[in-house]
């Protein structure tokens, strides 16, 4: 759901702007997690948590189109600090939601997160302005960024050329292999560490770790991007993602 809605997302944003495709996202999402804590039937998790929640979390190509508009110099970098909130989430979140659930329940618990997304989302998408890229508006920056960026638009390719091209695709199969493989095994992650006598509250630090450590990642990668070119962060990426997945196989201990 997450990623054919993306496709949606992308399109409603370009038309409309990140402050609308954000403010739906957000209530979509917030009612989901309230519908969550009311489940009693099977159909029910897929329709709440798959579609409503999914929904929710298909903005990521609102908040991209939107820093693509907004940056051209330092763009991976910059790309890399604003997604810092998503290990920042992946970080608090977790070990959060344990408590929450030692304390209460898991019916309390959804309500909460509910609650908190439904505020959170949609009252920081209304600071969210449209914004479209044009040369003259780099011309401040310097001379040689501003004639970078015409060269750049100069080679824009419209969405219907784009679809055809050899890059797209490849590109578009790397995050498949990027989505399969490291969202299989954090779904995993969990029964295995509590399969191997590791507590569920342990479980949910190791989770955090996880965004934790992609705060730093994400920020040096996106600087890597910039200096080097985002084909080798791609490779230094994907390594560090295959190797540690190689390593797993023969965990045993926390």
């Amino acid at each position: 759901v997450v990623g054919f809605l993306g496709i949606f997302m992308g399109g409603l944003t370009d038309k409309y702007g990140a402050r609308l495709v954000l403010s739906i996202c957000g209530l979509l999402a917030g009612i989901g997690y309230l519908l969550m804590s009311q489940i009693n039937e099977f159909w029910q998790l897929y329709l709440f948590y798959g579609v409503l929640i999914g929904t929710g979390n298909s903005n990521f190509s609102a908040l991209m189109s939107t820093i693509a508009r907004l940056y051209v110099e330092r763009r991976g970098l910059i790309t890399g600090i604003v997604t810092v909130g998503v290990g920042i989430g992946s970080l608090l979140v977790p070990p959060l939601a344990n408590q929450l659930m030692m304390a209460y329940d898991w019916r309390t618990s959804f309500v909460v997160i509910g609650i908190i997304t439904l505020v959170v989302l949609i009252l920081s998408a209304q600071f969210l302005q449209r914004y479209e890229i044009k040369a003259e508006s780099f011309t401040q920056i310097t001379e040689k960024s501003a004639i970078r960026t015409v060269a750049l638009e100069a080679q824009a390719l419209s969405f219907p050329r784009a679809i055809i091209t050899r890059q797209f695709w490849i590109i578009f199969l790397m995050f498949f292999c990027l989505g399969f493989t490291v969202l299989t095994v954090q779904v995993h992650l969990v029964p295995y560490i509590t399969d191997i006598n590791i507590s569920p509250s342990t479980a949910a630090n190791i989770l955090a770790a996880i965004g934790g450590s992609s705060i730093l990642g994400r920020i040096v990668l996106g600087g890597l991007g910039d200096k080097f070119g985002n084909r080798s962060a791609f490779i230094i990426g994907f390594i560090l993602i295959a190797v540690p997945i190689l390593c797993l196989v023969f965990a045993t201990e926390i």
